[in-house]
């Protein structure tokens, strides 16, 4: 869900397809209104992560992939920078993506 700064209501969406409401490791929102989550699941081994990134497209009312060149694994995005995303591993390393659009 979406609120205005008064509280009201204006939009719903559904989550990104797959996975689900547990998986979202993070959410970031840019001083643009980019919203970008990340979605983290765990292999059946119980030994592996692979992070997807989101990012919502308002007019479709839909999660478009965001690619993300880097290590794999468990990670989450934290923030934005302007309109560079911050994301942080497991380990508290963070990564700075620029670009994202």
């Amino acid at each position: 869900m979406e609120f205005s700064l008064d509280g009201m209501e204006i939009g719903r969406y559904e989550g990104p397809v797959g996975g689900n409401i547990n998986d979202i490791s993070g959410v970031a929102m840019s001083e643009a209104g980019d919203v970008v989550v990340s979605r983290t699941i765990r292999s059946v081994d119980g030994k592996s992560y692979t992070t997807d990134f989101f990012q919502l497209d308002r007019g479709a009312r839909t999660w478009l992939p965001v690619t993300l060149t880097g290590p794999g694994g468990w990670a989450r995005a934290i923030g934005f920078d302007g309109r560079t995303l911050i994301t942080s591993r497991f380990n508290g390393q963070m990564s700075r993506f620029t670009e994202v659009k």
